[in-house]
């Protein structure tokens, strides 16, 4: 059953399962707190793990003009803080890596251990169509406003699916984030870091888990036969040595 929370100004949507020291987990873009299901439960065996569900996902409080990633994780801490969660274990999943990587950077104080899944917030590698497809949409969208054509159209048909669905602010927000590049913040990470990563992860590709294991100071990379969603393709072994990560912390 989901519970509500007033944090920052924003009613959060969490779900908060098990006994034991405090875990949260941090779900991907388009995704709530119910998406990682499986490992919650696994992990609750436990831990007391607390899952949020980010402002525009969810049952969570739609977003007021234009986010950028440091607003996101400004709503974290304060979900943190209004629950009086002090230090805890994270998890992370995609977006919500970057949310987890400012946090775990910026109040290393707040995160005991780090686990992170297909997480974005590395540069992506781009192609020569990829900037032809960005340059071409710029120019559509200049001649679509000169002329009175309708915009939409455009956006939908050269954006990603998850940027054509979204609201105009919406897809403000996602531009705002998805350019951000989050490797300054990696060397600053104190907390013992796991990275478990799909080897066929086309969203966040094994490289960005490379990259990150290198400049993360404590960080081991295990790679599981999988995709983005490899904590569901695999949830068994995922389960497993997820949990053996954390355990590791009370022995």
């Amino acid at each position: 059953m989901s519970l509500f929370i007033k944090a920052d100004g924003c009613d959060i949507e969490y779900t908060v399962d098990g006994s034991g020291p405090s875990l949260v987990v941090l779900h991907g873009w388009g995704c709530d707190c119910s998406t990682m299901r499986v490992l919650i439960d696994a992990l609750a065996e436990d831990h007391t793990v607390y899952a949020p569900s980010f402002p525009g996902h969810g049952a969570s409080s739609p977003i007021d003009g234009i986010w950028d990633i440091d607003r996101y994780a400004a709503v974290t801490l304060a979900f943190l803080n209004e629950l009086n969660l002090g230090r805890v274990d994270l998890v992370c999943h995609s977006f919500g890596a970057r949310v987890g990587l400012l946090i775990a950077s910026g109040h290393p104080e707040r995160v005991r251990r780090l686990l992170i899944t297909g997480g974005a917030g590395i540069r992506p590698k781009r192609t020569l169509r990829y900037y032809w497809k960005v340059c071409t949409y710029k120019i559509g969208k200049f001649f679509a406003r000169l002329f009175g054509l309708d915009t939409e159209k455009l956006a939908k048909k050269h954006g990603s699916s998850d940027y054509a669905i979204l609201k105009p602010n919406e897809r403000a927000t996602f531009s705002k984030i998805v350019n951000r590049d989050l490797s300054e913040t990696l060397p600053r990470i104190q907390a013992p870091t796991l990275l478990l990563w799909g080897k066929n992860d086309t969203a966040t590709p094994l490289y960005m888990a490379h990259k990150m294991e290198k400049e993360i100071p404590d960080c081991a990379l295990v790679e599981l036969e999988g995709t983005h969603f490899v904590f569901l393709e695999q949830a068994a072994r995922f389960n497993l040595i997820a949990k053996s990560f954390f355990k590791e912390a009370e022995s």
